[in-house]
């Protein structure tokens, strides 16, 4: 549904971030009524840096964590899905419309046991043992993303592996997706996430319009079975364009608001408290829009000088995690002109400056304001998150409950 604001001018250091809660129709499993859900959807349009998709996993974790219910978000590459089948044994699997259906197959494993694919595959499919062998290899592959990564470049570096046989081209494309989801899982790092987030080699999206890393947010049933409650990824290839336009990088997340309050219920109802929780929900609604705030940014953390990256990341983390509205430039060395033009475009009135020098040898960092000049202070790094929450929170706002998370509850 964003994508009919893209029709502007993007660049990578002001990319446009829009989010939607509306109704979408989608085929039945027949193929004939439409059947209608609610979703909600962010975006990031106009940046091809991995930090947009740290950023949405970031807060998909943290929309996720205010219910009563475990999940597990897990991540892959639609490069190395393609890899997986061109590196299947013999026979070739012809036509695409056949390799399409054997993909929306194993999109069903996040619902249905291997065992029960595995019998597809070899009925209906007709593939041979060792065909269904090397499948149940890749996407019953899954863990922490440098365990993954690891298992993977071992495969690819292998001499009897049948990546030998693979063109270069396809090698370089096998090793562009494992670089990019070590970007990724550096980021997650950077934002403290990364222990919460999965790689799962089967993660099989048959939507054609992926294109790079995919992320799932799912949660165990009563029945422990597995049921998608957000789905994302880069999908560039779905911004409308025109012959003398460049196609811009996007990335987006979509909750299932339908599914999230029929798991809220299940697991208020596991706890037997569905009824004394009642009221209890109520309140938080109540603060919900209590607290709410302007749509705009209020703080953008700016660096001088190189090797900051890492630091930004972490300090808006942290404003995240106190309820301040806050961003940083995907760039990795952006010039100050630049980071200023964007505080001036998108009129966020409090600028941090992590100055190379004073942050490395005093930890202090500069606080501004964008139009009154009598508003600027050195504060310790350390303070930096109080001051704030002092000086935009409302006295009533709480911080946030945390929940702890268990790869195991995926397994």
């Amino acid at each position: 549904p964003n994508l009919t604001t893209t029709h502007r001018q993007l660049c990578p250091s002001s990319p446009l971030k829009r989010f939607e809660i509306s109704k979408i129709y989608r085929k039945g499993l027949r193929g004939d009524v439409p059947i209608e859900y609610m979703q909600a959807c962010f975006d990031i349009v106009g940046s091809p840096s991995f930090i947009c998709d740290a950023e949405i996993i970031k807060i998909t974790i943290d929309i996720l964590t205010q219910f009563s219910f475990n999940f597990t978000v897990r991540i892959n590459h639609t490069i190395l899905v393609d890899i997986m089948r061109q590196m299947m044994p013999s026979p070739v699997i012809e036509p695409s419309s056949r390799r399409h259906d054997i993909n929306v197959l194993l999109a069903q494993l996040v619902r249905l046991p291997w065992q029960q694919v595995k019998k597809i595959l070899f009925e209906k499919h007709l593939l041979t043992p060792k065909q269904v062998e090397h499948i149940s290899y890749w996407v019953m592959n899954r863990g922490q993303v440098t365990d993954v990564i690891a298992q993977i470049n071992q495969m690819l570096n292998a001499p009897s592996s049948s990546s030998s046989l693979l063109p270069s081209s396809v090698i370089d494309k096998w090793k562009k997706a494992i670089a990019e989801a070590k970007e990724l899982h550096s980021h997650l790092e950077m934002l403290g996430i990364a222990e919460r987030v999965i790689m799962d080699l089967g993660l099989v999206n048959h939507e054609c319009f992926y294109s790079g890393m995919v992320f799932q947010a799912v949660v165990k049933s009563e029945t422990n079975k597995l049921e998608l409650l957000a789905v994302g990824g880069r999908f560039h290839s779905l911004v409308p364009t025109t012959t003398t336009q460049q196609r811009p990088d996007v990335v987006g997340m979509s909750i299932s608001i339908d599914k999230l309050l029929l798991r809220e219920k299940e697991a208020l109802n596991s706890f037997g408290n569905l009824s004394s929780s009642s009221s209890g929900q109520g309140n938080n609604s109540g603060n919900s829009s209590s607290v709410s705030r302007s749509s705009d940014v209020e703080i953008l953390v700016c660096s001088v000088g190189p090797s900051l990256l890492s630091e930004r990341m972490r300090l808006v983390c942290e404003l995240w995690d106190s309820n301040l509205r806050a961003e940083t430039s995907y760039v990795e060395n952006p010039t100050y002109e630049e980071q200023m033009e964007h505080a001036v475009l998108h009129s966020i009135p409090w600028i941090v400056t992590l100055k190379e020098k004073i942050f490395v040898q005093r930890a202090m960092v500069k606080v501004k304001h964008l139009t009154d000049k009598n508003k600027e202070v050195d504060i310790a790094r350390s303070d930096l998150v109080k001051h704030f929450t002092n000086l935009l929170s409302p006295p009533h706002l709480n911080p946030k409950l945390k929940k702890s998370f268990s790869s195991n509850d995926y397994n």
